[in-house]
């Protein structure tokens, strides 16, 4: 066989065999295609959200758990606060009430001491009956000015005053709130007495005018000495000459003198 018969055999078969690879390629071109599997990736991505989810629904599952039990406690807090109201505003009438007693109980000690012993008991009879009309403002009692302070004590206050017939008065105004007890009012009684007894009565020695009685205070009108002795001695730093201070220590002995030839006992004198 001679090379050109070899080569024309060669291309009938390559001929006759092309359409067999077409239909083969046909074939597998009309196949569906398979599923594509997923990445290793795609699959982590999946598990950390789950996992995620997973914390929040547990997270979610505490917060419900702790919003029960907050509401519990703030509902049994309520409770408990309108209780405590309660509670507070039955002390709050128990405290009025408690007082309104007190201040019953006190009225009546008031006048048991000041309106029925001196109208009762001898021994307080110095004691005038309270006047239920009367002007009383704090510079003015009566017909009297309350003028400058004098002196303050204990239970009192001393004003200087006033009026037509004397022109020199000292007026103590006794506190009677401050005065609770019946030493208190024997003192008040017997300091009365002891002014206005007429044994006693001498120059050296401030005469009782007037006794006010109101529902606050008693008022004791006297004469008004002359300068205190403070005004006396400040004007002389070097002292007082004996020819001044002779007759002021017998004019304060003879004084004294006429209270103790009486029983009476001055018991604030200073050396």
């Amino acid at each position: 066989m001679n090379p050109d018969d070899l080569s024309a055999i060669i291309k009938d078969d390559q001929s006759s065999a092309s359409p067999r690879n077409d239909i083969g390629n046909n074939i597998d071109a009309s196949r569906p295609s398979s599923p594509v599997a997923p990445s290793s990736i795609d699959i982590i991505d999946a598990s950390h959200l789950q996992r995620k989810i997973s914390k929040k629904n547990k997270k979610i599952k505490v917060l419900t758990e702790q919003a029960a039990t907050l509401k519990v406690q703030a509902e049994d807090a309520l409770q408990k606060a309108l209780g405590l109201e309660m509670e507070q505003r039955q002390f709050f009438e128990d405290v009025e009430e408690m007082k309104a007693q007190f201040d019953k109980l006190a009225d009546n000690h008031k006048k048991l001491l000041w309106e029925y012993l001196p109208a009762r008991d001898p021994d307080m009879r110095a004691i005038p009956r309270i006047v239920g009309h009367l002007l009383e403002t704090p510079t003015m009692i009566g017909t009297y000015p309350l003028e400058q302070v004098l002196g303050y004590g204990q239970y009192a206050v001393v004003y200087s005053s006033s009026s037509p017939e004397h022109p020199h008065l000292a007026i103590k105004a006794i506190d009677k709130h401050k005065m609770v007890d019946l030493v208190s009012l024997h003192r008040v009684s017997s300091e009365i007495s002891s002014l206005g007894d007429p044994a006693i009565r001498h120059a050296g020695i401030l005469g009782l005018l007037d006794v006010i009685h109101t529902k606050k205070h008693i008022y004791l009108v006297t004469e008004r000495g002359g300068k205190d002795l403070f005004e006396v001695f400040g004007a002389h730093t070097d002292g007082l000459a004996e020819g001044t201070i002779r007759p002021l220590i017998l004019h304060v002995a003879e004084a004294v003198d006429m209270l103790h030839r009486h029983n009476y006992c001055h018991r604030d004198l200073k050396p």
